[in-house]
């Protein structure tokens, strides 16, 4: 006959378990906990959540009417709003959604990057460009540098041969994607404009104003000089 052993329970080996060690299948941080302490559990039952904060996909939304100019496989680069520089962006091949929602005439468009940047976080907003075609390189400048000037839209630059000096320039505009817009006026690579600071520049210079002060430039100091006359320290300029 058998005989129990000196010291054995008669309580479930499980009762005995005051821990419980759970393995992920890889590396990540946990999310969530999907039950309490001395909670009972199924088998198979959701205990924990983890994620992977380096592996992200961007989502976005497109017009129906645009999916004649999408397709699979085309070249997307994700930028972040308020971001630029160097590893500000992220590029990836997009995707369309397998379905589309039919209320809002919109289909979603997966990219996933090919190297996340430093700031790509779930739920971050982000804008993606996308490739259609391949065109020429054209020179572009943020929106917000472009004011209106009465019936003219114009753009300062830094002068070329003085840094302190900025010159009003009437834009000759192209395309825009809202953020960026092409630029045919007097500009040229490596040019810099002004982004803030345009709304006091046109308040001092603008055409519409006292005898529309035009064909000059401003001074560091806020001083307007007219083309053409001295310059401060030149012969016949003032000091």
């Amino acid at each position: 006959s058998l005989d129990k052993v000196a010291g054995e329970s008669n309580e479930p080996r499980w009762r005995g378990i005051s821990t419980l060690d759970v393995r992920a299948a890889d590396d990540g941080v946990v999310e969530s906990l999907a039950v309490t302490n001395g909670a009972w559990v199924d088998a198979g039952g959701l205990v924990l959540t983890t994620v992977q904060p380096e592996r992200v996909r961007f989502r976005a939304s497109a017009l129906q009417a645009d999916l004649p100019r999408l397709r699979d496989g085309m070249r997307g680069e994700i930028t972040a709003p308020q971001q630029s520089g160097p590893g500000s962006s992220m590029k990836g091949i997009m995707s369309l959604a397998l379905t589309a929602d039919a209320d809002a005439r919109t289909i979603d468009l997966i990219v996933t990057p090919e190297t996340p940047a430093s700031w790509a976080r779930a739920g971050v907003s982000a804008f993606v460009d996308l490739t259609a075609q391949e065109a020429q390189r054209e020179l572009a400048i943020p929106v917000g540098a472009i004011i209106q000037d009465g019936l003219t839209k114009v753009f300062y630059r830094r002068d070329r041969k003085n840094p302190d000096v900025v010159v009003r320039t009437e834009a000759d505009l192209g395309v825009s994607d809202g953020r960026y817009v092409v630029v045919a006026s007097d500009l040229t690579d490596g040019d810099e404009v002004v982004l803030d600071g345009i709304y006091e520049i046109k308040l001092a210079s603008s055409t519409s104003a006292a005898g529309a002060m035009t064909g000059g430039h401003f001074h560091a100091d806020g001083t307007w000089h007219a083309d053409g006359e001295p310059e401060p320290g030149e012969a016949g300029g003032g000091k």
